[in-house]
């Protein structure tokens, strides 16, 4: 098993380095969550498809604290994509920081972009995005951003068009 100061380089060197830096000032929501045993795999880190989750909660919360607390129910959001790029592994006991926001509107979708970023000391772990669209069920087609939801995102996130 590699220890935590091997990189996936030096473990692989197939594998290329990826130099990339954290954008948080362009991220004005964040939440905390702590890598729990559950979390981690066979290996000893957070297992691939948990990170997916850790996204998923923070766009709850941005939801529910920024747009509105019913936001999936009331405007039939769907996730359409999603997209998730590891930059280092995360392990049990650490506490990270997911920060999320709205980085793209479009006429029926919007897109959420994620970083995960170990609290510590700001090493970035993960980075994506998903698609949401507005859904109509009834219809069973996408359909426009409602004006509200457009206003709150574009109010929170400082002027996004």
């Amino acid at each position: 098993m590699a220890s935590k100061k091997e990189t996936i380089a030096s473990i692989d060197p197939q594998i290329r380095k990826v130099d990339y830096a954290p954008t948080t000032a362009a991220y004005r929501f964040s939440t905390e969550i702590e890598v729990r045993f559950r979390d981690v795999d066979a290996l000893g880190h957070v297992n691939n498809a948990v990170y997916l989750t850790y996204f998923k909660n923070a766009g709850m919360l941005y939801r529910s604290r920024v747009l509105a607390k019913k936001a999936f129910s009331h405007y039939g959001l769907v996730v359409f994509s999603a997209e998730c790029n590891y930059r280092s592994p995360a392990h049990i006991g650490e506490w990270l920081k997911v920060l999320a926001r709205v980085s793209e509107l479009k006429k029926s979708s919007f897109v959420f972009s994620y970083e995960i970023l170990e609290g510590a000391i700001s090493r970035v772990v993960a980075d994506g995005l998903t698609v949401q669209v507005c859904f109509d069920p009834a219809k069973k087609k996408a359909r426009a951003i409602p004006d509200d939801l457009r206003s709150r995102i574009v109010k929170f996130e400082n002027g996004l068009q």
